[in-house]
């Protein structure tokens, strides 16, 4: 819900689904959105497919979990927000987590697994949302080069320029 405030700032609709049957948003939030008219919500309902003719999205195709109607709705543009899950489960038999899911990180963004950097709302950081997670981006991306000139340092990596083809 609050990345739907913030695009309605720059277009006159905003629908938000949420494939639940209703949202988990706190209810200031939920408040919020339902005071502005440019903003629709649609709860109970599963994104199934976007469309597009190549160079713009122009539809998507939605189904409404409790009556399994299918229908497609028109669209200029699709933004995708994952909610405050984290999305780790390809690393969580390998990497050290907290009991929810999110990845343990050290002081920088090193995780538990040597060479992996995490950023943003994965991490057990109590920083989420787009701007710390810009943020961590960043620092995640200065770790990983650090990281790298260490291991050309001891000679344990090649750069790919030098590498044979």
């Amino acid at each position: 819900m609050w990345e739907a405030l913030a695009l309605s700032k720059f277009t006159d609709n905003v629908t938000i689904m949420d494939s639940n049957h209703s949202f988990s948003a706190v209810t200031s939030v939920q408040e919020r959105v339902r005071s502005k008219s440019s903003i629709r919500t649609i709860p109970n309902t599963h994104v199934d497919e976007v469309i597009g003719n190549g160079s713009c999205v122009t539809e998507i195709k939605v189904t409404n979990k409790a009556t399994l109607q299918q229908y497609d709705i028109p669209v200029n543009g699709v933004f995708v927000a994952i909610g405050m899950e984290p999305q780790t489960s390809i690393l969580r038999q390998h990497a050290e987590t907290t009991p929810k899911g999110f990845l343990k990180i050290s002081t920088s963004t090193q995780i538990s697994i040597e060479g992996i950097f995490a950023a943003g709302n994965v991490c057990n950081t109590p920083y989420k949302q787009a701007i710390a997670a810009a943020g961590m981006g960043c620092m995640a991306a200065i770790d990983a080069e650090n990281y790298l000139k260490t291991l050309f340092r001891k000679k344990k990596f090649q750069s790919p320029t030098t590498c044979k083809k």
